[in-house]
């Protein structure tokens, strides 16, 4: 027995047997030693979206309307295939007391359960979300590529 110098771990070196090592050599395949299946979430197209000419410098409201409002910025500084989608949805009902506010947490929650498995393979190929419950309702942010 012997000890390695820089952690104190003790091994041993062994010589195998020939038997073993061809036994080894001659296994075949386990099933569930495989590759993964397809990740469909990893992007194949980086081409930029075409350029708006008159883009601001700012956040710009694209519709408004009862329903909400709709901004939207053009990345004029890393001209990357990339997006950043932020909602928020409004209720007044959300943090109206302790009990919709629990349901409103609750939701969040439970809907970030169901998607976990799915928004997997898509946080291996670089994109996410987060789902939150705020005072003013439910927020949904998407980050991904093109």
């Amino acid at each position: 027995e012997q000890t390695e110098k820089w952690y104190g771990s003790k091994y041993q070196t062994v010589k195998l047997d020939s038997a073993k090592i061809d036994s080894w050599k001659n296994c075949g395949l386990h099933e569930n030693l495989r590759l993964p299946d397809r990740n469909v979430f990893i992007p194949t197209n980086f081409s930029l979206a075409e350029r708006d000419p008159d883009n601001k410098p700012y956040p710009s409201i694209v519709k408004e309307d009862e329903l909400g409002r709709l901004w939207f910025k053009q990345d004029d500084e890393f001209l990357l295939p990339k997006t950043c989608i932020n909602i928020e949805l409004r209720s007044p009902v959300a943090y109206s007391d302790p009990h919709n506010a629990n349901l409103a947490y609750m939701f969040a929650m439970l809907f970030k359960d169901e998607m976990n498995e799915y928004v997997y393979a898509a946080e291996l190929a670089g994109m996410g979300y987060s789902l939150a419950n705020t005072k003013s309702g439910i927020t949904l942010a998407i980050k991904g590529y093109n």
